[in-house]
């Protein structure tokens, strides 16, 4: 808005930024056949803060932090050879600082500084950013931003595996339980994440100084490859700062058993102290060290791995988990065709059909890095038709077997320890054969019943069950005749020579 006249102005306005860059203020004034105007350029600005760290720091001995600042005043448009960015640190003998990438344009308004660590202390690291006065900007902002620098010895060193990216948006339980002995594939190599923190608990920003030696307990198991070295990378922890990590792969040889890891901090490496100009002597580092415990296991597999299901509310399969981490996610290819249930204590998933259809079932691994779920193909469907199998004739007084068959949509034998469900049934339509069902099974697809012959005559055998709605389904009838024994008469017979006689 406008301001009142005083005795230094006759008339004024009140300037709000609204958005980043430089604007001109143009003032005029006409009366009669005068004209009058000034000008005056505005530079609007975000205010210079810390982004990473965005308050502080933690290094070891020889190591070096990368801070990221943003905002504050740009170059003068004007005369932009007058900006200047200074760099200061409360003990300029403790830390080495300096300026990193190109100046900063209008498009750009990032600020990098490099702070290496010679000696072991805190202390507070500033970054003032502005312009010079010039005649075109005699009154110029120059606006700072402070961290904290903490250079220390680590305390604590921390394995955990590394689970890569999380599938189906869940992660491995084992991350949130911090536990120190875990399950690994012991067909995949693992990668090791490693931490250090110090005495404070809070975690080293940069730690590459360190000389890290790894060792196993049974390298028949697993090893460290001492040729590979340690690789270091930097994370973001959540709040924009950047942590570093060391990853080392761990070298299996597909055997079963524990074997426990271990890295331990056994001094500084003299190449980054010497490259950082170390102040000597310096305070040597007592060993610090961490150790995981593998399981080494065998990827998840899962038993059957394909299945027909009677379509039927009693009826649930099971598939049996095997091996792996024993943390598993389950999901199904198709929604609404089965309802899975896990039994973890069990290792068992109970499939539940819903509706006739084929859908794959998947058994997700959480905690391994395996390349592909574990899957059962299930197929779920109503009965389509039975078929019954005997020999036509049976000797009156002896027995034969019936073999009965209950087939799915695809023409597939259903499981035997479904007819139970299915109220399986093999009926004669006549008194001149008895039907004695068998407990033993000719494989498991197939019910046998015993068939006695009991009178002569002709009849037919049909098998019946019933389906989830309780309505009966009959196969075709099968013919059988009952026949009786085979006798010759008369029983004995005696002829003298040449004699003959008809039986």
């Amino acid at each position: 808005g406008r301001l009142k006249p005083t005795a230094g102005f006759c008339s004024g306005v009140r300037v709000k930024a609204e958005a980043q860059g430089f604007t001109a203020l143009v003032v005029s004034y006409t009366h009669g056949h005068v004209h009058l105007s000034a000008s005056i350029t505005i530079a609007a600005y975000l205010p210079l803060k810390a982004i990473d760290p965005p308050s502080g720091a933690v290094v070891t001995l020889g190591s070096s932090k990368d801070m990221l600042f943003e905002g504050g005043p740009r170059p003068w448009v004007q005369e932009p050879s007058k900006f200047f960015r200074n760099i200061t640190a409360e003990d300029a003998e403790s830390t080495s600082l300096s300026l990193l990438g190109p100046p900063p344009s209008q498009s750009n308004i990032q600020h990098w500084v490099r702070a290496s660590c010679k000696s072991l202390g805190e202390q507070v690291i500033a970054l003032t950013v502005g312009n010079s006065p010039t005649i075109t900007n005699p009154f110029p902002v120059a606006e700072p931003a402070v961290v904290k620098f903490i250079c220390a010895v680590p305390s604590r060193l921390a394995l955990t595996p590394v689970y890569g990216s999380p599938r189906l948006g869940l992660s491995c339980p084992l991350l949130q339980q911090n536990k120190q002995v875990v399950p690994v594939s012991n067909y995949n190599n693992p990668v090791l994440d490693l931490a250090a923190y110090d005495q404070q608990g809070s975690k080293f920003d940069n730690f590459s100084s360190l000389n890290v030696v790894w060792e196993s307990t049974k390298v028949s198991l697993a090893n460290i490859d001492p040729h590979v070295p340690m690789e270091l990378a930097l994370k973001e922890d959540g709040s924009g700062q950047k942590k570093m990590h060391g990853l080392q792969t761990v070298l299996v040889h597909h055997e079963s058993g524990t074997s426990a890891i271990s890295a331990t901090a056994v001094g500084y490496q003299q190449s980054h102290l010497k490259a950082a100009k170390v102040k000597m002597p310096y305070e040597p580092l007592l060993p610090v060290s961490a150790t995981i415990e593998l399981i080494l296991v065998e990827d998840v597999k899962v038993n059957p791995t394909d299945v027909v299901i009677y379509n039927h509310p009693d009826i649930e399969a099971e598939l049996f988990i095997r091996e792996g981490s024993g943390y598993f996610f389950i999901n199904t290819s198709v929604a609404n065709v089965v309802r899975v249930t896990h039994e973890e204590t069990r290792g068992v998933a109970l499939v539940h059909p819903l509706l006739p259809g084929s859908v794959t079932i998947m058994i997700h691994d959480l905690c391994l890095a395996f390349p592909a779920p574990a899957k059962a193909e299930i197929y779920v469907s109503d009965i389509l038709e039975m078929y019954v199998r005997v020999v036509d004739k049976v000797e009156i007084g002896k027995t034969v077997k019936a073999y009965v068959r209950v087939l799915d949509d695809s023409k597939k034998p259903f499981l035997a320890k479904y007819f139970a469900v299915m109220d399986l049934k093999l009926r004669a339509a006549s008194q001149i054969v008895s039907l004695v069902p068998l407990s033993e099974t000719l494989d498991d697809h197939t019910a046998a019943f015993l068939v006695h012959g009991v009178a002569i005559g002709q009849t037919s055998l049909m098998a019946t069950v019933a389906d989830k709605k309780g309505q009966r389904i009959n196969s075709a009838p099968q013919q059988i005749e009952v026949f009786p024994p085979f006798r010759l008469l008369p029983r004995k017979i005696t002829l003298i020579i040449g004699a003959t006689i008809q039986v």
